[in-house]
């Protein structure tokens, strides 16, 4: 994955999924066959889910300890901490 910064145009969209104004990202074409346009959840919320329900939770705390586990304790140069961000 990486960060591919593309000019923004603003655009009235109509699906069965959204209808309003949007701000698009646009690129000439995607890397994958035959997807011509991506809307995430941000704009039809529930609706992209199967059953129109949010299978996701937010939760406080996360599943896991937090802290290095035996294999980056051994291996700490491995796994450098890092931080993933959306613009």
């Amino acid at each position: 994955m990486g960060l591919i910064r593309v000019p923004l145009h603003r655009i009235f969209l109509k699906s069965d999924l959204f209808c309003g104004d949007v701000v698009v990202g646009v690129r000439s074409s995607f890397p994958i066959p035959s997807v011509n346009f991506i809307l995430g959840n941000d704009i039809a919320g529930p609706k992209v889910w199967s059953r129109g329900e949010v299978l996701l939770e937010v939760i406080a705390a996360p599943p896991v300890p937090v802290g290095m586990d035996d294999c980056a304790q051994k291996f700490p140069d491995v796994f450098p901490a890092s931080v993933v961000t959306r613009e």
